[in-house]
């Protein structure tokens, strides 16, 4: 076939002049496969390149490129094993959004474990820390009055004896047959007069001896008492205040608030206003008073009656 003045765009597919081109647009496309393209005046269309690429061509049927039957075939089998690969990522995506929803609770809860944890060390901290001041405490005040008590009775420790040192010594029994000599207050026997008077100044006398032993009695009772604040050692140290003010007892000694045997874990807005397990020592003169557990039960309910409404003196 001659070489005619063919519009080369319009031969490999599209011409945007269209028919106002000054070549010549040849319709008829080229079915021989072994055409020579540069000698052949008749249309050898290119492959559509959206039609190769995404499998679609929006001019369809009208385009002027090619859209071969194969490519979109195999653009159907790709599309379908890619959109299983799709399907199995988003299945796999899910479950990964399960584990990581699993962890994040888990990782809460860890946290919330850690915070009541040291919520809990930390008020135990405190109560030791309260403890250790309270000992301190209680240790200076027995240092205060040993040193007060002993300077009074050193002072009136001579007079004391020489007072009664002839009543004593006219009290006490010779025996005939040897020199030693018997204690009138007890049965202890002294080699001579000497020894006696260290016997006398040793054990019957106040200045070497408790007072407070003769006079009071140290009872320890297990309690409930009301816990009027947040703060533990508040709360001793009000319960200790006010007992002490009572007639009931003649010295506090000690009040041990036991937050471990009660079900509040140590966590006072759980605590404030309950009765807690209590140990307190004190003096008394009627120590058969506390012996009973139901009577004991009795006064201390009125005890902490007492204290919720204000203070016990």
């Amino acid at each position: 076939m001659a070489q005619q003045n063919v519009c080369g765009f319009f031969k490999f597919g599209f011409c945007k002049f269209k028919e106002k081109c000054r070549k010549m647009h040849i319709i008829e496309k080229c079915e021989n496969s072994n055409c020579e393209v540069k000698t052949c005046n008749l249309r050898h269309p290119k492959v559509c390149r959206y039609f190769r690429d995404i499998g679609f061509c929006k001019f369809g049927e009208w385009c002027c490129f090619k859209h071969p039957t194969e490519n979109h075939k195999h653009f159907e089998k790709n599309y379908s094993e890619m959109k299983s690969r799709i399907e199995k990522l988003e299945s796999k995506l899910e479950e990964k959004d399960v584990v990581i929803i699993k962890l994040s609770k888990k990782v809460d809860d860890i946290m919330n474990s850690i915070e009541k944890e040291l919520v809990v060390k930390l008020f135990e901290l405190q109560k030791l820390i309260e403890d250790k001041d309270l000992e301190i405490k209680e240790i200076e005040e027995k240092i205060q009055c040993m040193e007060t008590n002993q300077e009074t009775c050193n002072i009136h420790e001579e007079e004391e004896i020489s007072i009664n040192e002839s009543d004593t010594l006219e009290k006490t029994f010779i025996n005939p047959s040897s020199e030693e000599i018997q204690c009138d207050v007890c049965e202890f026997v002294a080699k001579n007069i000497k020894g006696l008077r260290i016997h006398k100044r040793l054990k019957h006398t106040k200045a070497y001896g408790k007072i407070s032993s003769s006079l009071f009695y140290d009872v320890q009772v297990d309690v409930l008492c009301l816990a009027t604040e947040a703060y533990l050692g508040n709360v001793r140290d009000y319960y200790k205040s006010e007992l002490g003010k009572s007639e009931e007892f003649y010295n506090v000694l000690d009040i041990y608030m036991d937050i471990k045997k009660s079900k509040y874990n140590n966590i006072p807005d759980e605590y404030v206003g309950k009765l807690i397990p209590t140990k307190i020592k004190f003096l008394t003169e009627n120590p058969e008073k506390w012996e009973d557990p139901e009577e004991r039960k009795i006064i201390w309910k009125e005890f902490n009656r007492r204290i919720a409404k204000g203070k016990i003196s």
